[in-house]
């Protein structure tokens, strides 16, 4: 074999090399491209497909709340992150977190803990059953007027709300009560947002935020 017929052949073998090379990159990158786009398709979804996916969780969840049904509750919380408590809705990541062994045990004692600051930077300092009843289910959300799946977040309030930021593949819950006090006229409000994220193939709650446009609490001793 020539030498010219050598470097032919040598030169073919490169140029097949290097195209390969391209293939598999372009190959690797569809298949990237594809991982990442379901990834969004799981997460990103609109509020009717959302409802659908949470409709049943978010019952559950609720009802948990209000009858106090640890149990259940436990059930509804993300496994490995638990769950995180915010009065406002902006969050923050010094947000106190409470995982799904330990709800009950909160609820139970009379200890004192720091949730945060209210309006007016001062301490939230309370238990958590008196943190559950004004900032957690304070007001009968098992009976709302309103519910919304993913939509845009509500906020009457003049607080940023980072929620959606903070939590970007969730779904999002809102459960709005009207007309609490009838000396206003219908024109107070108070929601509770639910923060849902998916974990192995399941939805779980990763968020409770509280927004509140009166000041109200619900006592569950009287029910």
């Amino acid at each position: 074999m020539s030498y010219k017929n050598i470097e032919l052949r040598n030169n073919i073998i490169f140029l097949s090399v290097i195209l390969i090379v391209i293939a598999s990159f372009f190959l690797d990158y569809n298949i990237y491209k594809d991982k990442i786009m379901s990834k969004k398709s799981l997460y990103n979804i609109d509020s009717e497909l959302s409802a659908e996916v949470i409709q049943q969780r978010t019952l559950m969840a609720v009802k948990a709340l209000k009858f106090l049904n640890f149990k259940l509750l436990q059930n509804v919380i993300h496994p490995k992150l638990g769950v995180r408590v915010s009065p406002y809705p902006y969050i923050l990541s010094s947000d106190k977190i409470l995982f799904a062994h330990e709800v009950k045990q909160y609820y139970d004692n009379d200890i004192q803990y720091n949730w945060g600051y209210d309006s007016d930077m001062n301490p939230i300092i309370l238990t958590f059953k008196e943190y559950y009843n004004r900032y957690i289910y304070n007001q009968d959300f098992a009976n709302y007027d309103e519910i919304s799946f993913n939509k845009e977040l509500s906020n009457p309030t003049k607080m940023v709300d980072n929620t959606r930021e903070f939590y970007i593949n969730a779904i999002i819950v809102e459960l709005k009560i009207n007309g609490v006090l009838p000396e206003n006229q219908g024109k107070d409000w108070t929601i509770l947002r639910l923060v849902f994220d998916n974990y192995k193939d399941n939805w779980y709650l990763i968020a409770i935020v509280n927004l509140r446009g009166i000041i109200a609490t619900y006592d569950h001793l009287s029910q």
